[in-house]
């Protein structure tokens, strides 16, 4: 028997869609730690999109010590663009990446990264109440249009937003144009994560 989700799935399509991907690793972080804060000690870093909390500028991707990771974002990023239907004959590979040292009262606004294919965050070190990852929905004027009382589940249709808790090791992946921030830290311990942008390497 045909249910009516069933009859309705054949009539409606969804117009569009926004993957994000997200996987635990099982990447060792301390040495990236270690790292991070031995940079954090000889550079006042950047300001770009935090609030607060250190950034530093541009890594060396090529230091043996971003190895791993490296591979590992370069096997999900190719994943990720075959899953899409990109056109084969290109390489999706690590661009460019970044550390973030978050401590308490530190965030980031929306923001987005021009001229990036995929970006992405991977955790080194997060504790709870660290701050969440809050990826808007590109359709901005959606809240205008639901009355939220009036919303039994929110789901890709009705959501305004969507969220990620930070964990240790895992790695969170997502278009370069999709506008994201990040939530206020209210931890007494440091959010250790690595930010990066992946590019088209032609063949």
């Amino acid at each position: 028997m045909i249910t009516k989700n069933d009859y309705l799935k054949n009539l409606i399509t969804d117009a569009f869609k926004v993957p994000i991907f997200d996987v635990q690793t099982t990447i060792d972080t301390q040495s990236l730690i270690d790292y991070a804060y031995e940079l954090k000690n000889k550079s006042k870093g950047r300001v770009v999109s935090n609030v607060s909390g250190w950034q530093s500028n541009d890594l060396n991707k090529n230091l043996p010590v971003f190895d791993e990771l490296k591979n590992t974002i370069n096997k999900f990023a190719q994943d990720l663009h075959e899953y899409i239907d990109l056109k084969k004959g290109s390489l999706n590979i690590l661009d460019n990446l970044w550390f973030n040292i978050n401590s308490k009262g530190s965030s980031n606004r929306p923001h987005t990264h021009q001229g990036s294919v995929f970006s992405g965050v991977f955790y080194l070190k997060a504790p709870e109440n660290s701050g969440r990852i809050v990826f808007t929905n590109p359709n901005k004027l959606i809240e205008y249009h639901f009355d939220r009382d009036r919303v039994n589940s929110f789901n890709h249709y009705t959501s305004s937003s969507r969220w990620y808790e930070p964990k240790q090791s895992k790695l969170i992946m997502f278009p370069a144009s999709l506008e994201h921030y990040v939530e206020g830290h209210t931890a007494d311990e440091d959010r250790v994560s690595i930010a990066f942008n992946t590019k088209l390497d032609y063949e």
